[in-house]
């Protein structure tokens, strides 16, 4: 059974279905773009979209906004799905990036791929929330969030902090920022797939 993702032509809602193929409300075929990282990258998130985007190919129009990897870049179709290689780890530029490659994606929805370190370092997370906001608010589509990973407030502690590189001092405000991306993700987000 394959689960489709369609809007609703006389509400604009959206809403889930069973079948071949998902049109959006001009009749043609849906466009879902996912943003993550992508092969050549080696991850699991990578591998992860790539296998969902191969899935999803046969029913919507996917669109991938992917890293840039080596001499991958710009704009390649590679088997009915198109990549779109705009932004950079650790690039504080990023959600600007993406937000401007989702427009031109044209899509119905966005499917963000999230890992604390998936887009960077520390400040690349810290930034993940204003992705989120330029998605919601200037793009103006609807936002599914995948978490890879979600930490308990109970691990919150110095050991974890040292453990990633982010020292042992200033506990307290490392703990809270995390809540607060964590939180905001949430808020921000139109729907969550938690992976843990």
């Amino acid at each position: 059974m394959t689960l489709i993702i369609t809007r609703e032509m006389a509400n604009g809602s959206w809403s889930t279905t069973t079948g071949k193929e998902s049109s959006n409300s001009k009749g043609s075929l849906m466009r879902i773009c996912l943003i993550s990282t992508y092969p050549p990258e080696m991850c699991g998130i990578a591998n992860y979209s790539m296998e969902l985007a191969k899935s999803l190919r046969h029913y919507v129009k996917v669109w991938i906004i992917a890293n840039k990897v080596g001499s991958y870049k710009g704009v390649s179709n590679e088997g009915g799905i198109y990549v779109f290689r705009c932004w950079k780890k650790d690039d504080i530029f990023y959600p600007i990036h993406i937000a401007i490659a989702c427009i031109k994606s044209r899509a119905d929805v966005i499917h963000v791929q999230d890992h604390y370190s998936l887009f960077g370092g520390p400040l690349s997370a810290i930034l993940f929330p204003f992705l989120l906001l330029l998605l919601r608010f200037i793009v103006r589509k609807p936002v599914i969030v995948t978490l890879h990973s979600v930490i308990p407030r109970s691990h919150l502690e110095k050991t974890l902090f040292q453990k990633y590189g982010l020292g042992a001092k200033f506990t307290f405000i490392k703990r809270t920022l995390i809540i607060f991306i964590v939180k905001s993700i949430g808020l921000l987000a139109d729907a969550l797939i938690v992976h843990n």
